[in-house]
């Protein structure tokens, strides 16, 4: 299969092109601002790079000749911020994330596209407010910031769209060894854990939930390979584990120091707002790593930094 993917150099693109490669697909993969991104891949001769965004529509039609689906994955947003990424300006936010998306889904389908995957979000929750009470795939959606809303009105439009076997996919925090340590999510507590100086700061017992960059690529995998009438126009929570930031300073301490790490012995956490359930991908067979994959991480993590 050949695989379009835009935001290609973002943290999704990050885990999901060697997946794709891996699996024998051919990717076509889309860059914007830094080149230099592109490097974090290695050279693969069924891996070609193009430039463009999603305002150029122009860039996107070279992206995805030829190719039998599309994963997208691009956002417009300030740097490390999803929720609050508009900054300032919020016309052109919402111009080129949903307007401009619009566009680029209803150009696929004078394509060979026949499924696209879109990225959307947990943010499409966000309005449930502080319940503890879990949301299914099929909850309605009630986001809170724009990017939520976003996210939420792509899912709408692309469900209105024939042709180009369109499904959602959800994501809540995404974590996962990243190429550059300040691409990593949890980089700040990486560097107090290893500082001896940090060993008295106090972390937060909220509980996020999180989800393996791996895993979010298998998920991908699967609504790209399942028989069309079981994904097309549905939308698929991905969410794994829960964990909070004392949790995670206190794995990586035990982890530093050599310690046989006790998953029991963690300190307690305040449960997460409004946890996804993922009947949908489990339905397919998505089994993502748990508790297990996290360990095997933050071991990865502290080596590198190390």
């Amino acid at each position: 299969m050949r695989i379009a993917i835009t935001g290609a150099t973002g943290l999704v693109g990050e885990f999901l092109i060697p997946l794709l490669l891996e699996h024998g697909h051919e990717v076509h993969a889309l860059w914007h601002r830094d080149k230099h991104s592109v490097d974090k891949f290695k050279s693969n001769k069924t891996l070609r790079w193009f430039q463009g965004d999603l305002t150029q529509i122009a860039s996107l039609q070279r992206l995805v000749e030829e190719c039998d689906a599309v994963v997208h994955a691009a956002l417009e947003h300030l740097p490390g911020r999803y929720r609050g990424g508009e900054g300032d300006d919020p016309t052109r936010f919402k111009h080129v994330n949903l307007r401009q998306t619009e566009a680029f889904l209803r150009m696929l389908q004078t394509t060979s596209v026949s499924r696209t995957v879109f990225i959307s979000s947990r943010a499409v929750f966000d309005g449930y407010g502080e319940s503890t009470a879990s949301v299914s795939d099929t909850a309605p959606t009630k986001p809170e910031s724009l990017y939520g809303e976003v996210k939420a009105q792509s899912e709408a439009l692309g469900d209105s769209l024939s042709g180009i076997g369109f499904c959602t996919l959800r994501p809540t925090g995404i974590y996962g060894k990243t190429d550059q340590l300040q691409d990593n999510k949890w980089s700040e507590l990486i560097s107090d854990v290893c500082d001896d100086d940090a060993s008295d700061r106090e972390y937060s017992n909220q509980l996020r939930t999180e989800v393996h960059g791996e895993d979010v690529g298998s998920a991908i995998l699967l609504l790209l390979s399942a028989p069309l009438a079981t994904v097309e126009h549905r939308h698929f929570n991905c969410s794994d584990i829960a964990v909070s930031q004392a949790q995670l300073v206190y794995l990586m301490r035990q982890i530093r120091s050599e310690q046989d790490v006790g998953i029991d012995a963690v300190p307690i956490g305040i449960p997460p707002n409004n946890p996804m359930t993922c009947d949908g991908l489990n339905a397919l067979g998505w089994q993502p790593g748990g508790m297990t994959k996290l360990l095997h991480t933050l071991q990865r993590m502290l080596a590198a930094a190390n």
